[in-house]
């Protein structure tokens, strides 16, 4: 069954074409999110916000070498408005995760007390969110990448014909055999855990960006079976997140601690399901033979 492009890419397109593209529908992906952002009163909004975020910045790492100094600068800003929005997403999962947590055993007026905190530390970074996003400066800042990807400023030389594709197709195989290294020997801490996560994020990303250039049936197996590895493990980072949180943020947290503990070791034995056959994987292995064609 045919599925919906990710980028309307296709292989007439020049390397210039193709790079710019991705990065305008990701620009548009963050202007569609920002009212939403603004409002303030779904976390979703900011969530697909910081998705279209990464996935600019895996496109630009992936170019980095022939990055202007424009560029770099708006590497470097996005980078910056990760880090500023990061607390606020976290607290949104707190909230959104809170019941599952936070039993019946606990007393009603202590259940008030957590949310009331949760929320109040929501209005905070909102406050935050909204001096940043909500800015005449990030508005010019977007402006200011758009002008550049039109005036092809954003990189010092224009990419030569095959470059995009030829790059694509290098850092996939590279991130996959890094992958398969990681998964033989990790012990899935809290560390290795987080690193895993972002490799996994960036193996989707420019799987994604190449995707419209590989045969439907094959996209659609392998982005599914990433889509689910990416999400199992990052159900297990939010739930470190959380843990912290409560610990520096609710007094008597302990049996909520505990209960997001034993949900944090069930997702750690899903994980390893889903990573022990990782590097023979099928459906991954067949995209990347289709990547040489």
């Amino acid at each position: 069954m045919p599925i919906k492009s990710f980028y309307g890419l296709n292989k007439n397109m020049t390397s210039e074409e193709i790079t710019v593209k991705i990065l305008n529908s990701l620009l548009e992906e963050i202007k569609t999110e920002m009212p939403g952002i603004i409002e303030g009163k779904n976390g979703e909004n900011l969530h697909k916000f910081r998705v279209a975020i990464r996935r600019i910045k895996t496109l630009l790492k992936i170019f980095r070498q022939q990055l202007s100094g424009r560029g770099i600068y708006f590497k470097k800003k996005l980078t910056k408005i990760m880090k500023e929005t990061q607390r606020k997403r976290d607290l949104d999962v707190l909230l959104k995760s809170m019941d599952l947590y936070v039993k019946d055993e606990v007393p009603a007026l202590l259940k008030d007390e957590i949310r009331l905190k949760i929320e109040k530390e929501i209005r905070i970074e909102q406050g935050k969110i909204l001096s940043v996003i909500g800015s005449q400066e990030f508005s010019g800042f977007l402006a200011d990448f758009e002008n550049a990807l039109k005036n092809g400023d954003l990189f010092d030389n224009k990419l030569n014909d095959a470059e995009p594709l030829e790059r694509l197709v290098l850092t996939i195989k590279k991130t996959y055999k890094k992958l398969t290294i990681i998964i033989k020997t990790t012990s899935l801490d809290n560390e290795e855990l987080h690193i895993l996560r972002l490799i996994f994020k960036e193996f989707r990303y420019i799987m994604e960006f190449s995707s419209d250039l590989i045969r439907e049936d094959i996209v659609v197996q392998t982005i599914s079976r990433l889509e689910k590895i990416q999400k199992t493990i990052g159900d297990a980072q939010d739930k470190i997140v959380q843990i912290n949180i409560y610990k520096k943020l609710i007094d008597k947290s302990k049996p909520i601690r505990n209960e997001i503990k034993k949900a944090l070791n069930a997702d750690r034995k899903k994980v390893i399901e889903l990573i022990e056959n990782f590097e023979e994987d099928k459906d991954i292995k067949s995209f990347i033979r289709a990547l040489n064609v």
